[in-house]
């Protein structure tokens, strides 16, 4: 929408003052975004931002507990990693539960089950945490060699 210089008080060439298409670009794109907001629209973002949140102060947790439990960075990171499972999961498995819908009860008793059985092995990680390296150590098991290799071979890959 183009304005004359009498309108606008400028005489770009492109119609407006750059301080005019400025601030009615955030009007349209940014506080267009206020005008629309409804109270319904407040708990989902109270839930995001919620996560936000525990996601920064899970850094901190991470360290400490890493400090702790003197545990090491690769054992914590395959810790993440089996914790992260389930959210990578939730997706697939919302289509499931909505197709099989008729035996929610049985979910849902599942689902609490395994949830009371990660509330265990956390609550087994900070109360025993020597009993708890013995069933998965912290530290790999050594690599070791077919009989008759000694490592020094160069590996071919089948490429010339």
């Amino acid at each position: 929408m183009a304005h004359s210089p009498r309108e606008t008080g400028s005489a770009s060439p492109r119609g407006s003052a750059p301080h005019h298409r400025l601030w009615h670009w955030l009007d349209r794109n940014i506080f267009e975004l206020g005008r629309e907001m409804r109270l319904s629209y407040l708990p989902p973002l109270m839930v995001y931002a919620a996560a936000g949140i525990s996601g920064l102060t899970g850094i901190v947790g991470t360290f400490f507990v890493k400090d702790y439990l003197n545990l090491s960075a690769e054992f914590l990171a395959a810790l993440a990693f089996w914790a992260g499972v389930p959210w990578a999961l939730k997706m697939p498995l919302g289509h499931l539960v909505d197709l099989i819908w008729r035996y929610k009860s049985g979910l849902v008793f599942l689902g609490a089950g395994m949830i009371a059985c990660s509330l265990f092995m956390m609550l087994g990680l900070l109360a025993a945490p020597d009993a708890m390296a013995e069933v998965m150590p912290a530290t790999p098991p050594p690599i070791t060699m077919a009989p008759g290799v000694t490592g020094t071979e160069s590996v071919s890959t089948g490429c010339r």
